[in-house]
């Protein structure tokens, strides 16, 4: 199968390289990319509920396996995905576990795949639609400290700065693969983003004392906010931003 050029490499970050995928209509990729779908993913596709979603499906899956195929240099038939109890997806090939890991999110035309060898990665991507309930939002996921960060905004100002706090904790939650069984007030956004580093290390400590370690970046654009978060295991990353 001959790869369409809906998706590009954009960067890389901590780590992470970072792929940007077009999630806008285009028949041609879209006819291609149903090819490869495996029967599973197929089903999956049919089901959606929507013409927009099918679209975004279908071009988010298959973008992800060419840029997996490509990168670990193995066949679209070898690879399969075996997912954990919160959903959060890892990758097979030939039915075994490999260390490289992958996150994916999209809002609207925009798609943004992260890919990892040997830890654990989460992203996210946000549009910056206008909402009436900012505020609101705010107080189910961002900590007293984070909504300070929202005081005395302009509408516009409230939106730029909701969306950059919302991608970073959500990228590290995807991150960490446990889904909505972590309660977002227990993520705190690292203080120096807070005050607008496009960095930051974030760290937490179980029962046991074991502390676990992520690195994080602010991957804001005009066109939308994002982040990346990235397992950290002792190993100093230069941040390319």
């Amino acid at each position: 199968m001959t790869s369409q050029s809906w998706w590009t490499t954009w960067r890389t970050s901590i780590a992470a390289e970072l792929f940007c995928i077009d999630l806008s209509p285009n028949e041609s990729c879209e006819s291609e990319a149903i090819m490869w779908l495996d029967e599973d993913e197929q089903e999956r596709w049919k089901t959606q509920s929507s013409p927009s979603r099918r679209r975004e499906f279908v071009l988010g899956r298959a973008a992800v396996r060419q840029i997996i195929c490509k990168r670990l240099k193995v066949r679209n038939d070898q690879l399969t995905f075996l997912h954990n109890e919160h959903g959060k997806p890892r990758i097979r090939v030939n039915k075994r576990r490999v260390s490289w890991q992958f996150n994916m999110s999209h809002s609207q035309p925009y798609g943004l795949l992260a890919l990892v060898n040997g830890l654990k990665v989460g992203v996210d991507i946000e549009v910056r639609k206008p909402r009436d309930d900012f505020d609101a939002m705010a107080r189910v996921v961002f900590t007293t400290p984070e909504r300070r960060c929202l005081v005395g905004l302009s509408d516009k100002q409230k939106r730029c700065q909701f969306y950059r706090m919302w991608c970073i904790k959500e990228a590290l939650i995807k991150g960490i693969g446990k889904g909505f069984s972590i309660n977002p007030h227990t993520i705190e956004i690292p203080e120096t983003m807070l005050k607008g580093a496009k960095s930051g290390l974030w760290q937490t400590a179980d029962q046991n004392g074991n502390i676990s370690s992520w690195r994080m970046a602010d991957l804001s654009q005009p066109n939308f906010a994002a982040s990346v978060a990235v397992e950290d295991k002792g190993v100093v990353e230069n941040v390319c931003l």
